[in-house]
């Protein structure tokens, strides 16, 4: 068995579905949950005019980002500039990919910007040149492990040792029901933002096991992953992700 363990500083996610709760917004130690069924967050970081750009899919997810990042320390601001970030996704802007497709099957022309903002690192992109960022930028996709393997890819990036914080940002909206193509395809909207670094009390450890969870889990894996995060117990807590095991600790 191969683990890897991490500190999570600061979190923040927002969502339109959350255990059949009422709109609020829910604050614990380090982070925050808002759930809203319209999610009209404007992320502050984002400059009007190239805000334009963005689709409601990205403003939401960038606002959970800015809410992780806030700082008026300029330093700490020129710091993180550099830092790498994970943008992770099952299926990115698939509300503006199916509106293209859509004109293809009408014949209709597709201009060249709706096309580049369909791309699967389009809001990675508009966060990069909104704030300067110049570390690593990765977009990554792995089906319904999205949540795990995004994580799994920042805490790599923190174990070389070359940094001492990675930003991990993993997103999806309610897809089409032509295009969900099993049980845990997402029918809510929902973004996390996760500042990682090595030494935070929360501490979060993923270890690969051979025992493969063979349960027939029918929700998203965002929805236990943030109840996980939002349980103040001091317990070992311990979730599975077909062959991860994930353990969340509190010192």
């Amino acid at each position: 068995m191969n683990d890897i363990s991490f500190g999570i500083k600061k979190w923040q996610a927002c969502t339109s579905y959350f255990d059949q709760l009422p709109d609020q917004h829910i604050d614990v130690p380090n982070g925050a949950l808002h759930i809203a069924q319209d999610l009209s967050l404007q992320p502050s970081s984002i400059k009007p005019m190239l805000r334009r750009r963005l689709s409601p899919l990205g403003k939401f997810t960038l606002w959970c980002a800015d809410q992780v990042l806030a700082t008026e320390d300029g330093d700490e601001r020129a710091r993180r500039s550099s830092m790498p970030c994970v943008f992770a996704s099952q299926h990115g802007e698939v509300g503006r990919t199916t509106d293209i497709l859509d004109l293809y099957a009408q014949e209709q022309g597709v201009s060249p910007t709706a096309f580049s903002l369909s791309v699967h690192n389009a809001i990675a992109g508009i966060y990069s040149i909104a704030n300067g960022l110049k570390g690593n930028i990765l977009a990554t996709a792995a089906g319904d492990l999205t949540l795990p393997m995004g994580l799994l890819e920042a805490a790599s990036l923190l174990k070389s040792d070359v940094y001492d914080e990675v930003l991990c940002v993993i997103y999806d909206q309610n897809i089409p029901d032509k295009l969900k193509t099993g049980p845990v395809a997402p029918d809510f909207d929902f973004a996390i933002a996760l500042l990682l670094d090595k030494t935070s009390p929360l501490q979060l450890r993923f270890s690969s096991t051979d025992d493969k969870n063979d349960s027939k889990e029918q929700e998203h894996p965002f929805l236990p992953f943030t109840r996980l995060l939002l349980s103040s117990t001091t317990e070992i807590q311990v979730l599975n992700f077909r062959h991860w095991r994930v353990e969340k600790h509190l010192g």
